[in-house]
């Protein structure tokens, strides 16, 4: 339907795009633009698809949303506001799908047709210049939005479940970046790399619960008993990594063999109060050797906890 019979009897200064535009200078401009009529849930903009229009509302609401046609709108726009502007400009497919949230009456503006009302209209320019702005500025927001979520995700998802420790992923993640600034700044990394000594006996012996239970009571032994730049982290299994930077050898060594003695110490039982059998831990300790890679460092402090176990469990080795 032609659009410009109907907008001679609208309040076009009510249109952000025609604010101070006078309608007789348009009037030209307009007799080429559309009226499109959309009912509930119908879809406008298709994401990928080419776009030559923009198109403003009327009347009725429309839906923003970025994966699917039925996902979870990231904003809706009313009366007055304006889509498909980005597209025109970029010359690219549209960037989220487009739907009718009820009965919705829009303008459809060509691209020809827009860039003759640019041309014939300073008012207008700057109309669409503010337009642009105010939705490059929400986009922003949206974006500063998802990814403060996608962090808060990633710190989720990076701790174990079990113990409350940081996970394997964060620390394939976090140990090469340590190392990168640790070394460039000369300081030495030392790590701890613990498990429990014979831990499939708690399982056989008492249940996979009370081995839970035994897992649980050691990491919070670990964190405890940590100064706040050294980070713990649980292995895999009953296996545990701590990471001590700006620690040497030495002074790793005098820690681990407080944390042997504290867990050694620590008495367990069951919900039922009844006691079990007290757990020990046996350790390796390694210090980074510059030019090795995160995997050799881990490698160093995984085969020196072996050697303790072959000196007899509950003992440590560097």
């Amino acid at each position: 339907m032609c659009a410009d019979r109907f907008l001679k009897s609208f309040n076009l200064e009510e249109l952000p795009l025609f604010k101070h535009v006078a309608a007789e200078s348009i009037e030209g401009v307009l007799e080429r633009c559309t009226l499109i009529q959309l009912g509930k849930n119908d879809i406008l903009m298709r994401k990928s698809e080419a776009n030559n229009y923009l198109y403003v509302i009327l009347k009725g609401e429309l839906s923003v949303r970025l994966d699917s046609a039925d996902g979870d709108p990231i904003i809706v726009l009313g009366r007055g506001e304006t889509v498909g502007e980005m597209s025109i400009i970029d010359h690219k497919g549209v960037s989220a799908y487009v739907c009718a949230t009820g009965d919705c009456q829009l303008l459809a503006i060509d691209e020809e047709t827009l860039w003759a009302l640019v041309t014939v209209s300073h008012a207008a320019a700057c109309n669409l210049l503010g337009i642009l702005t105010s939705r490059l500025r929400n986009t922003n927001i949206v974006l500063s939005e998802r990814m403060k979520l996608e962090y808060d995700f990633h710190q989720f998802g990076s701790a174990d479940s079990l113990t409350g420790l940081h996970n394997r992923h964060w620390l394939d993640s976090t140990l090469p970046r340590l190392i990168r600034r640790y070394s460039r700044a000369c300081k030495p990394i030392s790590m701890i790399m613990t498990d429990i000594d014979h831990f499939k006996d708690f399982n056989t012996s008492y249940g996979h619960l009370t081995g839970d239970l035994v897992i649980h009571s050691v990491a919070r032994v670990l964190s405890e008993h940590l100064r706040p730049s050294e980070l713990a982290a649980r292995y895999g299994g009953d296996e545990f990594v701590i990471l001590m930077p700006g620690v040497t050898l030495e002074n790793a060594r005098t820690a681990a063999e407080r944390l042997q003695r504290i867990v050694a110490d620590t008495t367990l039982s069951l919900p039922d109060k009844s006691p079990i059998r007290t757990p020990t831990i046996s350790i390796g300790i390694a210090e980074y050797r510059n030019g090795d890679s995160a995997e050799q460092f881990l490698a160093a402090a995984d085969a020196a906890m072996f050697r303790a176990k072959d000196l007899g469990r509950d003992t440590l080795s560097e």
